[in-house]
């Protein structure tokens, strides 16, 4: 990315004198670094062409084929789409991506895509596209490609048009700020989080199964889609080298996809062996390079970093280089689960949606790290960890081993109590309708998609439900449109389920695939963290709120009628998290009050402290609207995380608890959200980011619920929610980053 001074500056004056220096120095040292491997990159190949190694290794050796039967609709619809290159993602619609198509823009926003490419055998068509250094070996690569592949468009925003370069080397690119613009929508589709599916279609069309292709062309596209990106994707060149998460995730999911194809039987030429290896070695070495770590702060891009070199290095054959990587990685998967998850099983983005995609992350790493080889294993007792040079550092071997259930294991015991409390956190912030409350960002983020979520309607349909399909033409209104569901949790809490149930049937693929990789142990679920609740305090906390100002208080009274909201009533707080959850056969409210995650960066955050999630009788009535999106409008995404988007407290001045001056991924000023009560009574707790405290109390009785608000200035009247009818927030509902319902 450019280089932003004034950024820079006013980072410098908010630290001391001697961390600024600090930060300074190390500024200068990666901008020295940058400029000599630019300069080198633009001389040399940054393919690694003198690389020879052996083929991959594989760890998943059989497919539930009885799984893959009971969703071959879904499966063989999806899987065309993926044949035609049609993808639907961030709100797109389902598209054919291509070189020079025209895109139906985004909000109102359009801008022309390029032109149309006729790709020729002998890869002429990437002169002028890929750059000098590179060419010969991309032309090379594409004569490996089927003649009559159509290439797909990696580096375009195929939702308004916009377009990077593939020659512009990676620390160069530049996020324009245009309206509508979206790097996250070439960035996803990099992923390839699609392919998957054309695995199990290949599983299915070898038995025999109705509605499928001959199995060779799902084989011939996973193959010329990777070669595809790899030619047109240089190593160090274009937008999807820039970030460091999105290439950890793009090469974990062709290494289960290249798993996947080889348990259902497929096989690959040695010309494609030799560069996918490669490609992995690319992929990890990149990964080192260009770690997304901080002293101060490491994310889900960090675990999403060695989450991805992980993965490369347990497929990697075994040499001195991958050796050391795998130690590293195995290490700070490790060490990052336990730091980024709370001791409740939360996560500490403050986000119910980020909560899923680091969980996946984390899962997937820990059944690996589990399912590693002899060989592999042994590689961990005498790796030289004098080849890792990054400020996370690896100490000498042999890596640390731990005693679990009475065995050793590269685990430590405490991995798997915080995987339980995961999955547990899992189903308790999911609602009756399936879904998981929205607290926090969304950005439709997954580490793997192994059992894709889908609900089939028509076109029409999907048009007559969502808003951000206005104007959609790509497919005619009679035709199938697969509509992703973002919001349910169920594969993950299937996965980790995997690690402890002592069950063996499951209807979920990430069950059957956790297991190619772990032996269960004992089933461990503990009990939640439920905090210290004096009775007294919320009747204190009630007198307190009725002594304010009459312009500073007020009570809302919900009205439930029918049998009684506290029939078999259970209380659940995630106190690390800040969220409180009661639930009966009739209700099902949640309260926020908590960090705001980010060791108070609040990246992911929203000014939401104290909001409440109602559904009574399995239907929504109080609800948090999502994110919709990030940098293509900002002004929206603040609309989003804004307090008039959330049921809580607020002031008629419209004030915002925290502010958002710092940008699109900070929250400026921690509310102190405390609770002082929870239990079958009800809840109470405060904020002090209007100054004084600020306080709500929900009481619960047989049909009532009772909101009692108090705030240190005049206050804002919420409304009330009527009986089925939902509160609506002042920004439309977004079940997905790039979605809006009518």
């Amino acid at each position: 990315m450019r280089f932003n001074a004034t950024h820079y500056i006013k980072r410098a004056l908010s630290m001391p004198p001697h961390q600024a220096l600090r930060k300074a120095w190390q500024l200068g040292r990666n901008k020295y670094q940058a400029w000599h491997t630019r300069a080198k990159d633009a001389n040399r190949p940054t393919y690694a062409t003198d690389f020879s190694q052996a083929r991959l290794l594989q760890y998943v050796t059989r497919l539930p084929l009885s799984v893959l039967r009971e969703n071959r609709e879904m499966i063989t619809g999806l899987a065309q789409n993926y044949l035609d290159h049609r993808f639907d993602l961030l709100g797109s619609g389902w598209v054919q991506v291509k070189h020079g198509m025209r895109c139906r823009g985004f909000d109102g926003h359009r801008y022309d895509s390029g032109a149309v490419v006729t790709a020729d055998r002998e890869g002429r068509w990437l002169e002028g596209r890929i750059n000098p250094s590179n060419l010969r070996e991309a032309k090379k690569l594409w004569t490996l490609i089927d003649a009559d592949y159509v290439p797909i468009d990696w580096q375009l925003d195929f939702k308004t048009g916009l377009r990077w370069s593939e020659s512009t080397w990676f620390h160069d690119i530049a996020y324009p700020k245009v309206p509508g613009g979206d790097v996250k929508v070439p960035w996803e589709i990099s992923r390839a989080q699609h392919l998957p599916v054309l695995a199990y279609a290949y599983a299915l069309s070898a038995t025999g199964e109705p509605g499928f292709e001959p199995k060779e062309c799902y084989a011939r596209e996973f193959r010329n889609q990777i070669l595809d990106f790899i030619a047109t994707n240089p190593p160090r060149y274009g937008v999807n080298w820039c970030c460091a998460m999105d290439v950890g995730i793009r090469i974990a999911n062709w290494l289960m996809s290249a798993d996947l194809f080889r348990a259902a039987g497929a096989t690959f030429d040695a010309d494609f062996e030799r560069v996918l290896t490669r490609s992995v070695f690319e992929h990890a070495d990149y990964i080192m390079h260009n770690l997304e770590w901080q002293p101060q702060l490491r994310s889900n891009h960090y675990l999403a970093d060695i989450a991805g070199l992980l993965f490369a290095a347990a497929y990697l054959p075994r040499s001195p280089l991958s050796d050391a990587w795998l130690a590293f990685a195995v290490k700070e998967v490790i060490a990052e689960t336990l730091d980024q998850f709370l001791a409740d099983g939360s996560n500490f983005e403050a986000s119910t949606s980020y909560h899923r995609l680091s969980a996946e992350m984390a899962v997937y790493a820990c059944a690996l790290i589990l399912a590693l080889s002899e060989s592999k294993r042994a590689a961990l007792a005498s790796y030289d960890h004098r080849l890792v040079t990054v400020p996370a550092g690896l100490p000498p071997a042999p890596a640390k081993e731990f005693s679990v259930a009475g065995r050793m294991s590269l685990l430590p015991q405490e991995i798997f109590q915080r995987l339980a409390r995961m999955a547990d956190f899992s189903r308790d912030v999911t609602a009756p309708d399936g879904k998981i409350i929205q607290i926090g960002d969304s950005d439709s983020g997954r580490f793997f998609k192994l059992h894709p979520l889908v609900t089939k309607l028509t076109v029409r349909e999907a048009k007559a439900r969502y808003a951000t399909l206005d104007g959609y033409e790509a497919l005619p209104d009679s035709a199938i449109y697969w509509d992703e569901d973002f919001l349910d949790h169920s594969p993950l809490v299937a996965a980790i389920d995997g690690f402890f149930s002592s069950e063996s049937d499951s209807r979920w693929l990430d069950f059957h695939l956790i297991r190619q990789f772990v032996t269960p142990v004992a089933d461990r679920h503990p009990a939640s963290l439920q905090p210290a609740s004096h009775e007294d305090a919320l009747d204190k906390t009630l007198k307190e709120i009725a002594a304010q100002p009459e312009n500073c208080r007020q009570q809302i009274e919900i009205e439930a009628p029918g049998a009684s909201l506290l029939g078999n009533l259970k209380t659940v707080a995630y106190p690390d998290f800040g969220l409180y959850i009661f639930s009966s056969s009739r209700l099902y409210l949640a309260v926020r009050c908590g960090s705001i995650g980010q060791r108070g960066n609040g990246g992911h955050a929203h000014n939401d402290q104290l909001a409440m999630t109602l559904y009574v009788d399995g239907k929504a009535w109080i609800t948090d609207p999502g994110t919709y999106c990030y940098l293509p409008f900002v002004e929206k995404r603040n609309a989003y995380r804004s307090i008039t988007a959330h049921w809580t407290p607020q002031l008629r001045s419209g004030k915002e608890p925290s502010s958002f001056s710092a940008g699109a991924f900070q929250i400026v000023g921690d509310p102190k959200a405390t609770c002082v009560y929870f239990g079958k009574r009800g809840f109470a707790g405060y904020h002090t980011a209007f100054g004084a405290k600020t306080w709500r109390v929900i009481t619960l009785q047989e049909n009532l619920i009772f909101v009692n608000d108090a705030a240190p200035a005049e206050i804002a009247q919420l409304p009330v929610p009527a009986t089925d009818k939902p509160v609506a927030p002042r920004v439309p509902f977004s079940p997905g980053y790039g979605q809006a319902l009518r």
